[in-house]
């Protein structure tokens, strides 16, 4: 598992921690993001990958709730730019600047991915 998404994964792990937010800003070797695809319910999902491509992240935002990862990233490359959910394969390249917000206990997320929860 790439150094992006591995070391999220082992920080909210081994704090336990329930609820965290996060930013970030540095570079990548490599990504794979995934976008959402269609207009109706389910949504599907697009994956773009290069796992060749450095580029610079200029933002991500998003939470780790009980361990899982729901991350929206920006890149950008001398080309353009490209946006999604981060996925596994996304490696760190220069370091990455990371800002964590550790919710109160007791913060109700549990409706937080539930796409049938209007």
């Amino acid at each position: 598992m790439p150094i992006c998404w591995r070391a999220s994964k082992k920080w909210s792990r081994n704090r336990r921690l329930r609820t965290l937010l996060f930013g970030r800003a540095g570079s990548v070797r490599g990504y794979q993001l995934h976008q959402v695809s269609n207009r109706d319910m389910p949504s599907k999902n697009m994956f773009e990958t290069d796992p060749n491509a450095p580029a610079d992240m200029i933002s991500m935002n998003g939470y780790i709730i009980d361990g899982k990862i729901h991350a929206h990233m920006t890149l950008a490359t001398p080309d353009h730019a490209i946006g999604g959910h981060l996925e596994p394969g996304t490696e760190v390249f220069t370091f990455a600047i990371v800002t964590i917000g550790v919710m109160k206990d007791g913060v109700d997320f549990s409706h937080l991915d539930d796409k049938t929860y209007r």
